[in-house]
Order: structure tokens, then C-alpha cells, then sequence
């Protein structure tokens, strides 16, 4: 089975209970996750975890981490973007 992997806007804390309406609507309804099922969930500051969902109910679903995982796909690679001015006449 494919774990599926969700952006939230926050740390990844031991627990976490998940009320965002959309998030709510992703997970439930898209993914279609019931109790036990795992998923992973990442942050935009690097880091990622795999959770458990213990309880999903209408208004919040509540989760457990299993463990972190390590993030080891970081590009060493500098990338420089340049703006390109276009002439008009």
C-alpha cells in the first residue's frame, strides 16, 4: 500500500490533532484514511514524519509519529536565476 505524503504548516510534534477544514476534507474524503492507517507529513523547514491516525472523526483527526525520517535528497547544487529584460520597440 502507498503512503501518501501531506504539507502542514507546522512542527512535527509527538501527537498532533489536525482540525484544518481542508486538511479534514483531504485526508478523509480523497485519501479515504481510517484509524491506523499511516501517512507522512512534512513541513516547509525540512522536515518530514511518519503518523499514525488514532481517532478520525468529523472535526479533527488526531495522530501519533512513529518515527522521523531523514532527510538525505538535498541538492548541493547552486542555482543562480538571472532576470531576462525583453526590448521592446
Amino acid at each position: 500500500m502507498r503512503i501518501s505524503r501531506i504539507y502542514i504548516d507546522r512542527t512535527l510534534d509527538e501527537s498532533l490533532e489536525l482540525t484544518n477544514r481542508e486538511t479534514l476534507n483531504y485526508i478523509k474524503v480523497v485519501l479515504r484514511l481510517k484509524q491506523k492507517d499511516r501517512l507522512i507529513l512534512f513541513n516547509g523547514m525540512g522536515s518530514e514524519a511518519l503518523y499514525q491516525t488514532l481517532d478520525v472523526h468529523h472535526k479533527y483527526i488526531n495522530l501519533e509519529k512513529i518515527n522521523d525520517i531523514p532527510i538525505e535528497h538535498i541538492s548541493k547544487k547552486i542555482i543562480h536565476l538571472y532576470p531576462c529584460l525583453v526590448k521592446t520597440k
